[in-house]
């Protein structure tokens, strides 16, 4: 029997589609947009020289809209692949933007937590915790690596989305296919998801559901519509008011 893939060799190996669904998905271009404009509406409240960890980077699309606006960030990610990618688009761009690379899982590890506990102004976390077997931990670790008032924006997918819950009915016959439901362990309630980042020290100040499953037609339907039984993922932004969890 051969052995499973992981998750890291899932992205190691589609490194090269996802990023170019940034280009060609209208899903992924409105991601983009609802990450621009968090990102707009976060950064003139980072103060000078602030450091962002774009924890679960990819291929640094978000780390190098934050770099062009001045913020030194550190991309970590698992997939060397996509490191590999990111690297090559920052030179594509004139390699002076601020963003270092370093090859981790989530949650890091104590080495890593260690060097920046602490110290992010910004952490950006963009469909990660949903391949993360235990991702209390990692937004417990999260919390313990931001500043006092540090900003967290993280995205993940809509449960209360009814093309969520067809997908978790249908998850034993589309995970035969090449899919990402194949590492994807969690779905997520903005509800729950809102009252766990609070009981962690948090305060929520925004969110924004976004995405639509096969966009292409329910765009049309739905041109503006983003409620939460139809988008498919969210982005919440969370500042840490709190003094460390246990």
């Amino acid at each position: 029997m051969s052995k499973a893939e992981t998750t890291g060799e899932y992205f190691d190996r589609t490194a090269q589609v996802f990023a170019a669904k940034y280009r060609e998905s209208l899903n992924f271009r409105e991601r983009l947009a609802v990450w621009q404009d968090a990102v707009e509406k976060v950064v003139p409240g980072l103060p000078d020289g602030a450091l962002c960890l774009d924890i679960g980077c990819g291929d640094g699309v978000f780390g190098r809209m934050l770099a062009r606006r001045g913020i030194r960030t550190i991309g970590i990610d698992q997939s060397e692949a996509m490191l590999a990618m990111a690297r090559a688009m920052d030179l594509e761009e004139g390699g002076a933007s601020p963003t270092a690379y370093e090859a981790s899982v989530v949650p890091l590890p104590p080495e890593l937590e260690r060097r920046y506990a602490g110290a992010a102004d910004l952490i950006v976390c963009s469909s990660v915790l949903e391949y993360i077997a235990d991702y209390e931990a990692a937004l417990m670790q999260f919390f313990r690596l931001l500043k006092p008032q540090g900003v967290l924006l993280l995205s993940l997918p809509n449960r209360q989305s009814l093309y969520r819950a067809g997908e978790r009915g249908l998850r034993g016959l589309l995970s035969l296919k090449d899919s990402y439901l194949r590492h994807q362990r969690h779905q997520f309630s903005f509800h729950e998801t809102g009252r766990l980042l609070e009981s962690l020290g948090h305060k929520v100040l925004d969110a924004t559901f976004f995405s639509l499953p096969v966009q292409a037609i329910s765009g049309r339907l739905f041109p503006r519509y983003r409620g939460p039984w139809l988008a498919t993922m969210f982005l919440i932004t969370v500042e840490k008011v709190g003094t460390r969890p246990g």
